[in-house]
């Protein structure tokens, strides 16, 4: 049986037969000379590339305008480089090396921009105890938001606000206190152009 580990290293496999050869980004969009800019280069065969600067004269606009011209640009970065595969993984996510003592106080804040609600339940941030206990915060069209606190095979609380509104940012807090035994889980909507003075949810649930 193949664990989560075996899981990981055949989906960064997979992504790199199906990934181009090289792919890359640069650290910003746009600078001024004398500036300094970062690029990040995944090679999926592990393979050495070759790097240089050039500029694009004529931009392309389509059939009836000219061609690009290329002339090269002579930079440090020119020549070659040792590749590696940086998997890329599929969303965007943010991971804090724990595990976090959720047996004690805590407030969470953050906030969010959903661009896309359906009935599929999407994790927004979890956590787990070094005793296996997980606060889950997730969000669907069918439940809305939920807190949730369980074991490894049992829910302890969960509490539930309304589903958040699409394409606006909501601020969202979650406290926990392992002192009283409370959850409590709010939302506020940042008010905009179309959307004034607008009330935060809350709820909070006793376990």
């Amino acid at each position: 049986m193949h664990d989560q580990t075996d899981n990981i290293a055949e989906l960064h496999q997979l992504q790199a037969e199906r990934a181009p050869g090289i792919i890359g980004y640069a650290s910003r969009r746009s600078l001024r000379a004398g500036d300094e800019i970062d690029f990040f280069v995944s090679a999926s065969q592990n393979e050495d590339y070759d790097a240089q600067l050039v500029r694009l004269k004529s931009p392309d606009i389509g059939p009836i305008g000219p061609t690009f011209k290329i002339s090269e640009i002579n930079a440090p970065i020119n020549g070659r480089h040792k590749g590696r595969l940086q998997p890329i993984h599929i969303g965007s996510y943010a991971y804090i090396p724990g595990p976090i003592p959720i047996t004690a106080d805590f407030s969470i804040r953050m906030f969010v921009y959903p661009t896309l609600n359906n009935s599929r339940e999407q994790t927004i941030v979890e956590m787990a105890a070094p005793n296996g206990s997980k606060l889950r915060v997730s969000h669907s069209s069918k439940s809305g938001l939920t807190a949730a606190i369980h074991t490894s095979d049992s829910l302890i609380c969960a509490t539930s606000i309304d589903v958040l509104r699409e394409h606006a940012w909501t601020e969202i807090k979650v406290i926990f206190g392992a002192s009283n035994s409370t959850l409590i889980l709010s939302a506020t909507p940042i008010s905009n152009a179309s959307h004034l003075d607008l009330a935060p949810f809350t709820s909070r649930i006793k376990f």
